[in-house]
Formats: structure tokens, sequence, C-alpha cells
């Protein structure tokens, strides 16, 4: 923390945002403190004053620099706060995966800033709660921390050895997030192809490795992947205080369920 302090492209406000990544670089224990230090030390902050489309803002990791755009409307904006912890965390961590970057980055914004809640990138999001629920979150959170995808593709071999099925998979997940990335405008934002994924996922889905209830959240999960709204389960994967927390899972109407699998009626305890 107090290499922000030492970072001289920092503005009051900016700093203030830094600073409250504590809780998040001190849960997470794959992080390479020394390189971590240096980088936090001297990345560049560009507030750009022009419109970039969708793009709020971005991160330049070879280069250590983080742009927010239309800098000007976008510091008046409470998304801005959220905006630039986005982009910090992309600075902890990357997957060579376009779904799999953004999504863990955003989950894990949403869990330590916005009570779980994601601002964008909803279906990335639901995509990286798959993955979650498959090869468990610390795995996630290793892979994303060391930018190692050959962690998530050695568990996710383990549940399906067939590395076609897994190839199948990510070239999908990476085509669609490069349609994703191309969108001009939220209007043209692609559908995600929820049969397509379905059954690239069913090779896992199908596996002794898997308990009943996983694979039920799995499938309540693709369910829900054409939403481009937020689809919030107030189920945590990495911000979890206690192993006695209660969670509660929502279906979107009447239906909540806890952490154990079992269905609830008027539920009185959330996340």
């Amino acid at each position: 923390m107090e290499a922000f302090q030492l970072n001289p492209f920092l503005d009051d406000k900016d700093l203030e945002i830094a600073l409250s990544m504590e809780k998040y670089i001190e849960n997470n224990p794959y992080l390479d403190y020394e390189k971590l230090y240096e980088t936090f030390a001297s990345f560049g902050m560009i507030h750009a004053d022009y419109d970039n489309n969708m793009i709020a803002g971005t991160t330049i990791r070879g280069l250590n620099i983080i742009t927010i755009y239309d800098y000007e409307n976008a510091k008046k904006d409470p998304y801005y706060i959220t905006t630039l912890q986005h982009e910090i965390i992309h600075l902890t961590g990357h997957l060579d995966n376009f779904v799999l970057n953004e999504g863990m980055t955003e989950l894990l914004q949403s869990e330590y800033f916005n009570d779980g809640n994601a601002t964008g990138y909803y279906e990335y999001v639901t995509f990286t709660k798959i993955f979650c629920e498959l090869i468990g979150s610390d795995k996630m959170l290793e892979a994303y921390s060391k930018n190692d995808m050959s962690i998530i593709q050695e568990e996710m071999l383990k549940i399906n050895p067939s590395e076609h099925d897994y190839d199948s998979l990510m070239n999908a997940m990476q085509e669609y997030g490069t349609k994703y990335q191309m969108a001009d405008g939220l209007e043209e934002l692609p559908d995600v192809d929820r049969h397509q994924f379905y059954l690239l996922l069913l090779p896992y889905l199908k596996s002794d490795q898997l308990s009943e209830t996983t694979q039920t959240e799995i499938l309540h999960y693709i369910e829900h992947l054409d939403s481009k709204t937020n689809y919030n389960t107030f189920k945590f994967y990495f911000n979890i205080k206690d192993d006695e927390q209660k969670i509660l899972y929502w279906d979107g109407g009447s239906l909540y369920w806890d952490n154990n699998g079992n269905f609830l009626e008027n539920p009185t305890t959330k996340k």
C-alpha cells in the first residue's frame, strides 16, 4: 500500500481509490509482492479527454499504463471508482482468454468493492463462475495471479481428459470475446449461443468428478448466459469472510437456496 503513495502519477482521488485495494491484496496468496510493489509505485495514469465508445478504461500491462476515458465526465460518475478499481486489479493478474480475463477482473471487483454486483461484462462473469464451479475458485485465482492458463487446463483435464474438448471450449469463448470486444455500442453486443456452450460443457457436466450440486449450479449459470444484465446469485467465490458464512443463491424469482444446496423458504440471511 505504501507503493501507491510513492506513485507520482496518482492524484488524490486516484490514490484514495488505489488504497481501497488493501483487502484484496492481503487476501490473495498468489501475488508476487516484490514485482507488484514496483508496479504500484510506477504505473502511469492517463486521464483522456475523449469518449472511447463503450470502453471506460484500459490497462496496458506491457507499458504499465492505465487510461481513463472521457475523464471530465467520468470523474463525476460514481462508476469512476468502479472503473479504476477494475483497471488496478488488471495490474495484479491476467489470463490469455478475453472472457476469463475480464470475467475474473470484474468478479473480483464486484466481490471486494460492490457487494457482489458486477457493473459490466455480465456474460464474462457468468462464464467465470462456471469455471469456479468446475475447478474451484482457488485454482482460478492462482491461474489469474500467475498469468498461467496451464493451471486451468490441468484442472479441466482432470475432469475430462480430452484436450480437444478443452481447446474447443476455450476457442469458442475466445471467439465470443473477440466479437464482444469489437462491438460498436451496447446494442451490438453479441448474444451468447447457450446451446453451443451447453454442448461444449456437457462432457464436463457428465463427469463423475462433479457433485450433483455443482452440476446443477453450472446448468443454472448456462441458463442465464444470454443475460445482458447483472445476474447475481449472491454467491461469493473470493471475498469470503469465514466458512460459516451463509450465502444465498437466487433464481431471479422466488426460489432461494443456501451454500449447502438446501432450498429455503422465507430466507432471512443474505451473503
